[in-house]
């Protein structure tokens, strides 16, 4: 499946991440992720942060969604990302319990006002944990997504802030975020990497 067929359909149980070096590149994958959905009746429960949400709301009038309305109607639901993830942090891993109670109790809310429909979840929460130096929680977090994504009819997309050039990423993050994510996407524009990646080789080899 597409990257853009994930956006597009985003079928229950599938986890998209997305990594970015700039918020327009996350601002228009989160914006076509969230309207495609509402377009068909399916709801979002949005994690955010609040530095972020400015870009996303634009993106999504953008695309002609009235989100006043949407929230209203039940149809979207924003959280701060901060707020949240301190909500069910233990010490410096994600307690399972209280993610399932806060996160799966809040998809439940949703899912029980339109049943039979994917909710559609974005989240920045594992973002701000590797952000922080906290690889390794943000990992046990994506696995706990991963676990709510097999007993919810829910479909995820969340993101990275990360240079895919730098050689540490390289072999420490990206490996890890790949195994947990079943559509990853580490650039927006392939086309720009493998010109850049061309042109790197050629600086160096000849």
């Amino acid at each position: 499946m597409s990257w853009t067929t994930f956006l597009e359909d985003a079928p229950p149980a599938d986890h998209g991440v997305q990594v970015y070096r700039e918020l327009e590149e996350l601002a228009a994958s989160v914006g076509r992720f969230l309207a495609a959905g509402f377009r068909v009746g399916d709801p979002a429960v949005v994690i955010v942060t609040s530095d972020h949400w400015q870009a996303f709301l634009e993106e999504l009038e953008r695309r002609d969604q009235d989100v006043a309305a949407l929230r209203e109607e039940g149809l979207l639901i924003t959280w701060d990302a901060d707020e949240t993830l301190a909500a069910f942090m233990d010490g410096e891993l994600p307690s399972a319990g209280r993610f399932e109670e806060i996160v799966g109790g809040a998809v439940d809310a949703v899912a029980r006002r339109f049943p039979d429909r994917t909710v559609r979840a974005f989240g920045e929460m594992v973002d701000l944990l590797h952000r922080r130096g906290q690889e390794s929680a943000a990992i046990a977090l994506e696995e706990l997504w991963n676990g709510l994504l097999e007993t919810r009819r829910v479909a995820l997309l969340c993101a990275y802030e990360l240079d895919v050039f730098d050689l540490d990423t390289q072999a420490s993050a990206l490996p890890e975020i790949v195994r947990t994510h079943t559509h990853p996407r580490p650039v927006a524009d392939t086309g720009r990497l493998a010109a850049a990646v061309h042109d790197t080789l050629t600086e160096v080899v000849g």
